[in-house]
């Protein structure tokens, strides 16, 4: 146990003010105690040093872990107080904090939404960060772990939209307690936002907030902010990239000249000044260049030397001088797809070189984020569209962080998951073998319970595209070395390699089958016969297809059923019972060559689109019905002895998991014991997905059931079809998570 001596000599030596110690609330042992929000683990806040050895209290949730991270990194920042400490957010991933560099990663909880702009750590107070989000701000107490919300004096919010999506929180340099707030997004996903291009200064170190001024030449329309920084070490001047130009404040953010410098017009994305001169400035205009002054900006020069290829398709995502060694810049660029680093403040530029293996073989090495450590030039951690990478030697060798190479070319996550799941498959005739279906390069496989995995996407000439996300996998009863699976892919309208894939050894190569429809369709679930592997179900489009030569050749059944929404087989019968959800109604087929479906009775009425199922036996299920234009109709129901009752009350009461009900999965060891998952679109200001729900009584009551999930978008849930107790998540922008019943 610590005494209060030893305490104190902790605090000196990290540099904690008298300010910390007036606050903290001291006990014989030394701890910080910082109240959590709801739902997150009551960890003791203690000094930053023992921070970085405190892990959370065993909780149900685990993250499962799958390697890298998958979705794209906004922002990352690196401790000015500890270079171990490091934190990372996505654009809609939520963020994440390592104690370690990198090692290993906790998930921070209490937002209200998990889209997230720029971080920034206090300058004097090593525990307190700063979060700019499309929430609004938010600030943390304890190092990253737990996040509050403070937007007091921002409008009010909008259900379906953001009132007001902040890009970036600067603290003034003269002024520790002085804030500003820019609103914006650099995904420029809301770019009809009145409220974007908005200034808020806090005076009260962010309890409460008002408009001081607006960036634009048209307020009206709003001005998308992307990118802010003071001037060098100047508290009154600031430079502000905005789509609508490069503006410049001389008076703390107050008032703004119009677009300066003699920049081309475009889209000004990132602005980077000189940390002790604030006349020397880096401007990026995409599609043009990088455009360097000298003189405060006032007139710009292009300086793109050693930077070959740029077009207009090309961006420039992020611009930064180190703090400790102003001649050394790095920016990341894409189309041509690298980071560039210059030795010579931004006169010249190589590419960076020395990236060690990676989970995700076909990544881009251009950063979408990146910090330089204010202290140390040398160390650097830049973020991708898929992974995470550190350098401690100035650039010359890269490091993945967000990933660990295991043996035979697999590996791990380390803990910092951003993939949107589609769906998590067991081999349920090889229960050690399951795959991960998930957007962008979400395409992985394990063959060791779910304990490493291999991503199956291009490599080798493998067969397989690298982009598009995976849909759906099926797995059949075949033997390991002549293993069939097929998989669809394509998340995006004309996605490259969008369609069917089969492969005949267990996911090794991959044989592209084209698609049965018209291109831009969009391609969902797929289920082949465990034996008769040529025999191919298929939902494409909202249409269903099937295929008797292995997805050669495409049928379409069922034209009367409507848009066509689920697609599963009853793993619960010894028979081959395949059940088809859609807008008129739920169908049960026996027929092998796919052309007898008979409608479920009464489920053309009340329940109808079903779009999610689990199975008791061959006479009782659970099912989820999204689709449903009728609002009361929607949410979950079950059908027993040819009846059907609705579970759900469809009032955000808290008692029930409410009509964002994703998915239902059943206990295979006891029936009466259900979990629900909750999902809703992300880009919303506050997300009304409330996570997992679990019945014990057959779903006639629910209660949350949220120990250790950071996201609580969460889109599918099932239990491996075995007497283990394994229960999955996949979440929209959280990865995966694993737990066990007793």
């Amino acid at each position: 146990m610590f005494s209060l001596l030893s305490l104190l000599i902790s605090i000196f030596n990290l540099g904690f003010n008298s300010a910390i110690i007036q606050k903290a609330n001291l006990n014989l042992s030394g701890v910080f105690w910082v109240n959590n929000p709801q739902n997150t683990p009551n960890l003791e806040v203690q000094t930053i040093a023992e921070a970085n050895t405190k892990k959370p209290e065993k909780e149900f949730w685990q993250p499962l872990k799958e390697p890298g991270v998958g979705g794209w990194i906004s922002s990352v920042a690196i401790s000015p107080h500890d270079r171990n400490l490091l934190v990372v957010g996505g654009d809609m991933l939520g963020v994440t904090v390592s104690y370690d560099g990198g090692k290993n990663w906790i998930n921070g909880r209490g937002l209200k939404s998990w889209e997230i702009e720029e971080i920034t750590f206090d300058p004097k107070l090593p525990n307190k960060i700063w979060l700019a989000t499309k929430s609004g701000p938010y600030v943390s107490l304890d190092y990253g772990q737990t996040w509050q919300e403070k937007r007091s004096g921002f409008p009010n919010f909008e259900w379906g939209k953001y009132a007001a999506p902040v890009q970036q929180i600067l603290i003034d340099p003269a002024k520790p307690k002085r804030l500003l707030a820019f609103t914006g997004n650099q995904r420029m996903s809301d770019s009809t936002n009145s409220h974007q291009g908005e200034v808020y200064e806090s005076v009260d170190d962010g309890e409460s907030w008002k408009q001081i001024s607006s960036i634009g030449t048209n307020k009206d329309d709003g001005n998308n902010i992307l990118d802010v920084s003071f001037a060098g070490t100047s508290s009154t001047r600031l430079f502000a990239a905005t789509e609508q130009g490069l503006f410049r404040s001389d008076d703390s953010g107050h008032t703004w000249h119009t677009p300066i410098g003699n920049l081309p017009l475009g889209n000004q994305k990132t602005v980077a000044t000189h940390p002790t001169n604030p006349d020397i400035v880096l401007a990026t205009v995409e599609g043009h260049g990088i455009y360097r002054s000298m003189d405060g900006g006032k007139t710009f020069n292009l300086s793109v030397k050693g930077i070959d290829g740029i077009s207009n398709e090309t961006s420039f995502d992020n611009i930064r001088f180190a703090p400790s060694n102003p001649d050394l810049v790095l920016v990341g660029v894409s189309r041509p797809n690298d980071t560039f680093m210059s030795h010579d403040g931004g006169k010249t530029w190589s590419k960076t070189t020395g990236y060690q293996d990676t989970a995700y073989p076909m990544q881009t090495r251009s950063f979408r984020a990146l910090a330089i450590d204010p202290h140390d030039s040398a160390h650097i951690v830049g973020g991708t569209g898929v992974s995470l990478w550190q350098s401690r030697n100035g650039g010359s060798k890269w490091q993945d962080i967000s990933s660990t190479q295991l043996y035979n070319g697999t590996w791990k996550g380390n803990g910092y998951s951003g993939l949107v799941v589609i769906n998590i498959r067991w081999n349920t005739y090889k229960l050690k073998q399951s795959a991960v279906a998930a957007m962008d390069s979400g395409k992985w496989i394990s063959r060791n319970d779910m304990k490493s995995w291999w991503w199956a996407g291009s490599q080798k000439g493998n067969g397989m595209s690298d982009w598009g996300g995976w849909g759906d996998v099926s797995f059949t009863n075949t033997p390991a070395k002549r293993q069939v699976i097929y998989a669809t892919e394509g998340q995006y309208e004309y996605s490259k390699g969008k369609g069917v894939y089969r492969s005949a050894d267990g996911g090794k190569t991959w044989e592209f089958k084209g698609h049965p429809d018209a291109e831009g369709a969009q391609p969902f679930r797929i289920i082949a016969h465990p034996k008769q592997t040529n025999k191919v179900w298929l939902i494409w489009g909202n249409k269903l297809y099937f295929s008797q030569d292995s997805g050669d050749t495409w049928t379409r059944k069922l034209n009367n059923a409507g848009e066509i929404y689920e697609l599963i087989e009853n793993d619960k019968t010894p028979e081959f019972d395949l059940y088809v959800g859609s807008q008129k109604g739920l169908w049960l087929s026996k027929d092998l060559k796919g052309n007898d479906y008979s409608l479920i009775l009464g489920s053309d009425t009340a329940p109808r689109a079903i779009t999610r199922m689990d199975f008791v036996d061959g006479d009782t299920f659970y099912s989820v019905n999204q689709k449903n234009d009728n609002y009361s109709e929607k949410g979950l129901w079950m059908y027993d002895a040819k009846k059907w009752i609705q579970l759900t009350n469809n009032k955000n009461d808290g008692s029930t998991p409410f009509h964002w009900v994703s998915d239902i999965a059943v206990d295979p060891r006891n029936p009466q014991r259900l979990m629900a998952a909750t999902d809703q679109d992300p880009f919303l200001s506050v997300s009304e997905a409330t996570g997992v729900w679990k019945s014990e009584d057959g779903g006639k009551t629910w209660h949350q059931f949220n120990n250790g999930l950071a996201m609580q978008r969460v889109d599918n849930i099932q239990f491996k079809p075995d007497s283990s107790g394994t229960i999955v998540i996949g979440t929209s922008g959280g990865g995966s998570y694993i737990g066990h019943l007793p």
